[in-house]
This record gives C-alpha cells, structure tokens and sequence, in this order.
C-alpha cells in the first residue's frame, strides 16, 4: 500500500511531503520503519521513485522523504527536514502502526551524509524537539556518502585529476557556502560529530565512485571504530556512483534487521 504525498512538516515557504509504503491490512504488532534520503548533491533529486520501496514487503514502513536544497535554504536546513521527518514518524506511531523505538535510515550520497548526520547528532540539543520528541535513529546505512568535506576538499587539491564533476564540485560549495573556513566544515561533515553514543552505522561506496573519494567510508569508519561505536563499512571493487546492488545490498538488510527487528 502506498500513501503518497502526506505533508509532514509545513515550512515557511511550503509543505515538504513524504510517501509511505506499508502492508496493506492491519497489525496488533508494531513495525519498524525506515527512512528513504534521496540523492542529488543537496541541490535536486526526488523522493521518487522510493529505491527500498521493496523493503515494505518485509514488514517495514518505508517513508520517503523531501527536504529542502541549498538553492532554497542553506545547511543544516535539509538535516532539520529530515529531522522533522523522524519526528514525524514518532508523533504518529500509533496510527501508523510503527514502533517508535525502531526506525532506522537508508540513504544515497547526499542523502547517505544526511543519514549519518542524524546517527552523529541524535544526542544534541536541536535533535529534540520543543515538545520532547527526538530525532535520534536505531540504525543507518548510507550508500556512497561524503564524511569529512574538509578531506574531499583536501584532495581535490591534492590531486586535482580526482574531481571528475564540476557540478558535484558546485554541490560541495553550495553545501558549505564557498566557505572553507575550519568551522563550516566541521559543521558540514558527520565525521565531526562522531562520539560514543552515537547510531550504529553501516556504509557501501563503490572502489571507483567518480564522484565521492573511496576514501570517505574508511575516514568515518576508522572514527567511530575510535570511538567505540558499531559500524561496519565496505568498499566494492569495480562499482561506481550509484546504489550497490548484491552481497553488500544483502549485507545491509541484514545490518538493519539486526537493530531494527526483534
């Protein structure tokens, strides 16, 4: 059953919208969720189509979410989206069937470093909400996500020849507003938030990804292996940019059915 266009939080220039994808029929037992984060370098891409739809057919909700670009409202504007996304979930667990407790994040570069945002940041004090209610997720797995910005921005220096995309060169400035000042890379790269009670992470990036260093996966599973927190982190020889299909696909699902089901 699929619930489309549902508006779960109104900003002040527009409704953002999610879809849902579920069993048809009801359940006296609560069901995990997963959150879909779409790519496009923060600046485009679509909730649509829903690349984990499958995922509702094991016994998850699938939420697939909009959120704001940095042409329309600069970072952290698309983190709190996807903050209110959760929440959202949370406010409504009981009419949507979900545990509350269970829901997890899938997400596709951009939408991969949005995800570990929120597995870095559920501690903080803007995770939670006025009303009590926090944005802190069970699980996440990102595919082909950039970690450390400052470290792309380093290599791209480095090795010049590495920045193979103008326009994904564009996305990263836009993301930090031409500004590489310390500080706005820090505040930009989910490796800077990393602590020990963060979410237990699971990372997929192609060994030849064009567009986000192969580098980026091993910065931010070396840091939170740092630091004592779960992760688990594979880089596929022969792939590119672009969600990863096969063993590591099934390694993920299995990743979050560990923390998600019981």
């Amino acid at each position: 059953m699929i619930q489309s266009n549902v508006v779960y939080v109104e900003r002040e220039d527009r409704p953002l919208h999610l879809d849902l994808y579920r069993l048809s029929g009801t359940s006296k037992k609560l069901r995990p969720a997963v959150v879909f984060l779409h790519g496009g370098g923060w600046r485009s891409g679509d909730r649509k189509p829903c690349r984990i739809e499958g995922m509702s057919e094991h016994g998850y909700v699938v939420a697939s979410v909009e959120y704001r670009f940095t042409d329309d409202a600069p970072f952290p504007a698309a983190l709190e989206d996807c903050r209110e996304a959760v929440r959202w979930l949370k406010r409504n667990h009981e009419r949507l069937g979900i545990d509350p407790e269970r829901i997890g994040v899938v997400g596709f570069a951009a939408g991969g470093h949005l995800g570990l945002m929120l597995a870095t940041t559920g501690d903080l004090p803007e995770a939670l909400a006025e009303d009590g209610v926090s944005a802190r997720v069970q699980a996440v797995v990102a595919w082909s996500a950039p970690t450390d910005i400052g470290a792309v921005l380093a290599l791209w220096e480095k090795e010049p020849d590495r920045m193979k995309s103008a326009e994904f060169a564009a996305s990263i400035m836009a993301l930090i507003e031409s500004d590489n000042a310390p500080e706005r890379l820090h505040a930009v790269s989910p490796v800077s938030f990393v602590s020990s009670g963060d979410t237990p992470c699971f990372l997929i990036q192609g060994e030849d990804d064009p567009l986000v260093p192969a580098e980026q996966t091993q910065i931010f599973v070396d840091k939170m292996k740092e630091t004592g927190v779960t992760v688990e982190g594979r880089v596929v020889s022969g792939m590119g940019h672009h969600p990863i299909m096969g063993p590591a696909a099934l390694a993920a699902k299995k990743f979050l059915d560990q923390y998600l089901t019981p």
